[in-house]
């Protein structure tokens, strides 16, 4: 019992340099038969308070039941503390916190979660004090897609950004975090996304780095960095060049079906459609031998298909045009 009256007139000899903490955060200690003391540690704006005229205070049924202050440095731990001491007349209950930030003269409550009232007991030490904060920092950045196809034009999306967060109320800004060996500059995050600010080719580079922070109201702040694929995208649109208008009169010039690079092809299938969806022509693997001189003048539309020297698989198509006077 000396031990408990010896942390009361502490934590009274402390209630006036409180300065403009609520006035009606009070409490008669005579008016109540049981106590427990709360060894604690004040961290307000997701930072460790060292103000001495910070303030605790805690709950029991909506009732002020302590206040304290954190005017205890334990020099060894280099952490400033407050022996909260908690009262009631019965011997449970939970205990719910609100925090008083002097330097922004700001009272805010607490998310630590509330503690049970045990009578004549002590909870936390200055080796391990209980943590009253009045915020959870955020501790993961997720992206919904870490991959983004070659050749697409800037501005394309690559994902939708999500921060965890125990606040789930938290709103966040979510910026990038410069640094050597960083890609950053060749994304945009805009309205919770991110995009690309550049045209990627898989074959010059594969991979990027970026690094993402996402920061809380209260300064709280989760850092993650990310590597973006460049998905590998079949650009048989530049390699597969062909001349699309076939003039079979022997002149020389665009007397046949020509498809260039054609041999880059191990396995393919062409095919030649009219307007209708009847099919005119075919050939596997086909050898830059057709001239159309069967069919009549007009256009007409050209599947390629087949698998590459890398075995992905493909579908060419393009219109073609005829011109058999």
């Amino acid at each position: 019992m000396k031990k408990i009256i010896l942390y009361l007139i502490v934590s009274l000899s402390v209630t006036a340099t409180f300065g403009q903490v609520p006035s009606t955060w009070k409490v008669n200690p005579s008016a109540y038969s049981n106590s427990m003391v709360i060894t604690v540690v004040l961290n307000m704006n997701s930072q460790e308070s060292r103000n001495q005229e910070d303030v605790v205070v805690a709950f029991l049924n909506n009732e002020v039941r302590g206040v304290a202050a954190p005017i205890t440095f334990v020099k060894s731990k280099d952490r400033y503390m407050a022996n909260l001491i908690v009262y009631s007349n019965d011997t449970s209950g939970l205990i719910t916190f609100k925090l008083y930030n002097k330097e922004r003269n700001v009272v805010s409550d607490a998310v630590t979660l509330p503690i049970t009232f045990v009578g004549e007991s002590k909870l936390g030490s200055y080796d391990e004090p209980v943590v009253i904060k009045d915020n959870n920092i955020p501790t993961d950045i997720a992206l919904s897609t870490a991959a983004v196809s070659e050749n697409k034009p800037i501005g394309s999306l690559v994902g939708a950004i999500a921060v965890v967060d125990k606040d789930v109320s938290d709103l966040h800004t979510i910026s990038f975090l410069d640094g050597a060996g960083f890609d950053n500059a060749l994304f945009e995050i805009k309205n919770g996304s991110l995009y690309t600010k550049a045209i990627f080719d898989f074959e010059q580079k594969s991979t990027y780095a970026i690094r993402i922070r996402a920061q809380d109201a209260r300064n709280g702040i989760v850092d993650k960095t990310f590597t973006i694929q460049i998905n590998d995208e079949n650009e048989i649109g530049e390699v597969l060049a062909f001349n699309n208008i076939i003039t079979p009169n022997n002149d020389g010039r665009n007397d046949f079906l020509v498809i260039n690079n054609i041999d880059l092809y191990t396995s393919h299938d062409v095919s030649v459609f009219n307007t209708i969806g009847q099919m005119v022509f075919n050939s596997v693997n086909y050898r830059n031998n057709w001239s159309g001189s069967e069919l009549k003048s007009g256009i007409y539309y050209l599947y390629f298909t087949g698998k590459d020297q890398e075995g992905k698989q493909f579908v060419y198509k393009e219109a073609l045009r005829i011109i058999n006077d």
